[in-house]
């Protein structure tokens, strides 16, 4: 670990009920930006506030699925081609934090981009990380937080 490369917590068993409209969330990626195609060579990240689910599957039907969340984009920010598999993190402001393994959360995994481009305002695709905990578990053996 580096001042700079960090772990980051993964989320407890709790998460999967949770909506998080309030929290706030941090997306990053290293894919396109400002219009052209060529991925970047540093780092971008926003702030980013999830949508409901009803939201998320009128852009992503019949994708979406409960294993999924979606970040607004209608603030002219979202996820681009180049960012795929890029994290979702839980930012360390949110009120309860002490419940939490690390001040940063892993909520979700980038999957799906707005097929019409970056700019169209449309939310971003990311996969729920707390629905595949056990799979995390039986894989690495890291025990998991109710």
């Amino acid at each position: 670990m580096t001042e700079k490369i960090q772990s980051i917590g993964l989320p407890s068993r709790s998460f999967l009920e949770k909506a998080f409209q309030d929290f706030n969330f941090i997306a990053s990626g290293w894919g396109y930006a400002g219009g052209t195609h060529e991925t970047e060579s540093f780092l971008h990240y926003m702030n980013a506030s999830l949508l409901p689910n009803a939201i998320c599957r009128h852009f992503y039907a019949p994708s979406f699925t409960l294993d999924n969340i979606c970040i607004d984009g209608s603030f002219g920010h979202s996820g681009c081609d180049g960012d795929a598999g890029g994290p979702l993190v839980l930012a360390p402001e949110v009120e309860d934090q002490n419940q939490f393994s690390s001040n940063w959360i892993l909520v979700g995994i980038q999957s799906l981009v707005p097929q019409l481009g970056c700019e169209e305002r449309w939310p971003t695709l990311y996969t729920r990380v707390s629905s595949y905990l056990d799979w995390i578990e039986e894989k690495t053996a890291i025990s998991i937080e109710d």
